[in-house]
């Protein structure tokens, strides 16, 4: 549409969080502007984030709601399991050997079946996987690959079978770009390379760098951690910096995931496995056989991380093997590992006059369960929520700061401070 200077709604930040929050506002008919400081196809592009995201299973269905249907996505790979140890470090080392017993949890307990956590998950589905394999021949092993993932998707038909999806960070950015121009239309317009100068959150108005000034009833901020909004906003934070870094890279490995999640916890840091969608034999470099992948967020202090990422590739895969060979049989690196100072902050205030904010511009917590994008995620939903019901009432929907931090505030500071407690505990 012709871009005009008013809207009801202004978002600034096209990540995740606030791409999902334009779609799913612009699908119920609320006029949306959307500004973004890069390009969206660069950013789609980009191949040097190792990172992938977890969306749990009810910001799933308001993925849906916004038009991306993430359980039919070939690349998202469903999270059907979960497995869960203690482990500490043997002095002066980094490799470890369980101090307790593992706990399973199955997607399958929390639909009402009658499918019971077991101990012995590996073990029997090796045992299967062994039988299936051995009147496998050699010229069936991308099929084999292919055939893991459908039957990993396929224990999920049914509500509730899967706690969440697993997917690459890269491939998430070039669906959300797909979708937002194919979005642009009657409801919906977006500028990118475009920054922010200045904001007035009693007026709602936003005025950019080159000197255009935009008005909405409602601005919200999904700028990210390090917000300009939330500054320009005067909002102050809690925050502070963990003694750790977290170390993200993707593995090949010769046995299957089964779509289960591995979350160990080490005397330096949570050390933890995504599943991730098996590719065709012979890409990525990766050995014969090594058809399945897994991604790794391997935390621990700086130092150490420090010397992981300058570790040899192959020293680096037999560290992670010693953790998982009972679990994927062993580990071949497939990209460069990239390193992320890990932290926390909380808003004081969610926040001012007609300003809002959403995700990391309000909350970062440590990556421990993967709850900092699904944090995001149910700030924009509820956010969604809101907005409709004060259009409904014919209201100014720049009134809804107040409910919304009624609404988040209190789970976002539970699992903010639940993560930080872990991170404290295990660390200590």
């Amino acid at each position: 549409m012709t871009t005009p200077t008013r809207y009801e709604v202004i978002i600034v930040g096209a990540g995740a969080v606030g791409a999902f929050l334009a779609l799913a506002l612009a699908r119920g008919g609320t006029a949306v502007l959307l500004l973004e400081r890069a390009s969206l196809d660069e950013k789609a592009r980009a191949q040097d984030d190792p990172r992938a995201s977890t969306i749990a299973h009810d910001n799933a269905l308001f993925l849906n709601e916004a038009g991306y249907d993430i359980e039919n996505d070939s690349q998202a790979c469903p999270i059907t399991h979960i497995r869960v140890t203690e482990s500490w470090a043997r002095p002066r080392g980094l490799r470890a050997r369980t101090a307790s017993a593992p706990v399973d949890f199955s997607a399958a307990n929390f639909n009402g079946e009658n499918a019971e956590p077991s101990e012995n998950t590996d073990e029997e589905s090796r045992a299967a996987n062994t039988d299936k394999e051995s009147r496998a021949t050699n010229t069936d092993k991308e099929s084999r690959a292919a055939n893991t993932d459908e039957e990993s998707r396929a224990n999920t038909e049914g509500e509730s079978r899967a706690f969440g999806w697993v997917i690459a960070n890269r491939v998430l950015a070039r669906r959300r770009a797909d979708l937002l121009r194919a979005a642009m239309g009657d409801t919906l317009d977006l500028l990118e390379n475009v920054r922010v100068d200045s904001v007035d959150v009693d007026k709602g108005t936003v005025t950019l760098e080159d000197g255009r000034e935009f008005h909405a009833q409602l601005i919200v901020a999904c700028d990210g951690r390090s917000s300009a909004l939330r500054r320009l906003a005067a909002i102050d934070t809690m925050s502070w910096e963990y003694d750790s870094s977290s170390l993200v890279f993707s593995i090949a490995h010769p046995e299957p995931h089964r779509g289960a999640a591995l979350e160990q916890f080490h005397h330096g840091g949570p050390f933890a496995v995504l599943p991730m969608v098996s590719q065709e034999e012979g890409l990525d470099g990766a050995p014969p056989g090594f058809v399945h992948r897994s991604n790794i967020v391997w935390s621990e202090r700086h130092r150490v991380v420090e010397s992981l990422a300058r570790a040899d590739a192959s020293l680096l895969s037999a560290l992670v093997a010693e953790r998982v060979a009972d679990w994927l049989g062993s580990a071949h690196l497939i990209e460069a590992p990239r390193a992320w100072q890990l932290g926390f902050h909380h808003a004081r205030s969610y926040g001012r006059g007609r300003l809002v904010l959403v995700g990391d511009s309000a909350h970062g917590i440590h990556p421990v369960a993967g709850q900092g994008l699904n944090l995001g995620l149910r700030d924009a939903a509820s956010l969604v929520e809101l907005v409709a019901e004060h259009a409904s009432l014919g209201l100014d929907c720049g009134a809804v700061g107040a409910a919304y931090e009624r609404a988040r505030r209190g789970d976002n500071a539970m699992i903010a401070m639940a993560t930080d407690g872990f991170e404290r505990l295990f660390s200590n």
